[in-house]
């Protein structure tokens, strides 16, 4: 009875084998990876398209408005209706001194950071004087505004941009030439070297592709391109606006604001901001994730009725094509049924090793995913139509097998 076991185990073992290393396994593993990429790469695309995926910042306290010219920012989009939204936001609204002052005074605030623009207006840019620009690491880690500024990260060449509160630049190469008479023969091995800017030392830790120097972020730099909130700079907040006047704005406003918050849910920074500051463009990781859950949501019909669709396209081919492949070891499972005496059973090694197949294909399908959205909630986004595609195979398979039921009655 044990060596009768045994050798039907080999046997099974050996038609499992056979059928897995097979022509007929080549060719639906293949087929099989082809039709599941592309529904991937089709739904994956209507996502990215319907779906804006912004880039985290490098903190979840960090919180980022900037003047686009709307009422209000999309984030109310998702927290009311539209018609809500078109009522209560009828004009622009913008942070005036005094609000920003009472905004800094909130427990849920730990910094506020506002941009000069005016000073960035008057930036020249060709090299002919050492111009100064103090932008927090805030500012310069977010992807949001890599570009918006002669000094961000994108423009970094070597090294870092520096750090708050230290006494350290990043300079050009032009800038270290021209101003503090280094050589081309030096200026590979500058980091880690001192320069004197109006009589303070700093720590060259980064050469940049801009005639712009990043200063670190220092309440002695503050008149730099940006400051902080406080009571005590009122008088500097106002100045900023009087020259926005000057160069020509008619309305001028603060336009960009940076905010680092003491939680990462900042629920009562948004009230606070829908009432007095609903006009700007927020980003925020927590603001990012509910506009794109809330996006999501509305494409989700679309989304769905892709993914059936070419699912059930994706079954019927490898319905058809798969009976037809069946064929080239149809043969072989026959002659091992008569010695095993259990037809069913060996053919059901069929749909095992399709199985198999469709689930190699699923680490193709996110990788796939991640090339084209990247991040989790891309693949979050994706669940739905593996779920759907996954009914779908299993339903293929079940019909394939009721199929072979049904003739093989016939043949009886």
């Amino acid at each position: 009875m044990l060596r009768r076991k045994k050798k039907k185990f080999v046997l099974k073992r050996k038609i499992f084998l056979y059928l897995l290393k097979s022509k007929f396994n080549m060719l639906m593993l293949f087929f099989i990876l082809v039709l599941t990429s592309l529904l991937t790469i089709i739904v994956s695309n209507t996502i990215l398209y319907s779906v804006p995926m912004e880039n985290e910042l490098a903190s979840d306290t960090y919180f980022e408005m900037l003047d686009i010219g709307e009422n209000h920012s999309r984030y109310f989009d998702t927290v009311m209706t539209a018609s809500e939204a078109a009522e209560k936001f009828q004009k622009p609204n913008y942070l005036s001194v005094d609000e920003l002052t009472d905004l800094y005074k909130k427990e849920y605030i730990n910094q506020i950071y506002i941009i000069n623009q005016s000073y960035i207006n008057e930036l020249k840019m060709d090299n002919s004087q050492l111009e100064l620009l103090s932008l927090p690491e805030i500012v310069t880690s977010s992807p949001n505004y890599k570009n918006s500024f002669p000094v961000a990260s994108a423009k970094l060449i070597k090294g870092r941009l520096p750090k708050d509160g230290e006494k350290e630049i990043a300079l050009s190469f032009a800038q270290l030439e021209k101003f503090f008479n280094y050589g081309s023969s030096e200026e590979e091995s500058v980091i880690g070297e001192r320069v004197v800017i109006q009589g303070v030392p700093f720590k060259i830790v980064g050469i940049v592709n801009s005639p712009v120097a990043a200063i670190s972020y220092s309440n002695q730099m503050q008149q730099y391109g940006a400051t902080t909130v406080a009571n005590e700079n009122a008088s500097q907040l106002n100045e900023m606006l009087a020259t926005l006047k000057k160069q020509g704005y008619e309305e001028p406003n603060f336009s960009n604001i940076f905010i680092e918050t003491k939680t990462n849910k900042p629920l009562e920074l948004l009230n606070y901001l829908e009432v007095h500051g609903p006009s700007y463009q927020y980003a925020s990781n927590y603001v990012d994730q509910a506009i794109q859950l809330s996006l999501y949501k509305e494409k989700l019909t679309l989304i769905i009725s892709v993914s059936v669709i070419l699912s059930v396209i994706i079954s019927a081919l490898i319905l058809t094509f798969g009976r037809k492949s069946f064929n080239l070891v149809s043969g072989f499972v026959n002659d091992m049924s008569n010695l095993n005496f259990r037809p069913s059973k060996n053919k059901r090694m069929l749909y095992l090793i399709l199985m198999i197949d469709y689930m190699l294909s699923v680490p193709i399908c996110l990788i796939w995913n991640q090339l084209i959205i990247g991040g989790k909630a891309g693949f979050i986004m994706l669940l739905p139509t593996l779920g759907i595609s996954l009914v779908m195979f299993m339903a293929t398979l079940f019909l394939m097998n009721y199929r072979d039921k049904k003739n093989a009655s016939r043949n009886l």
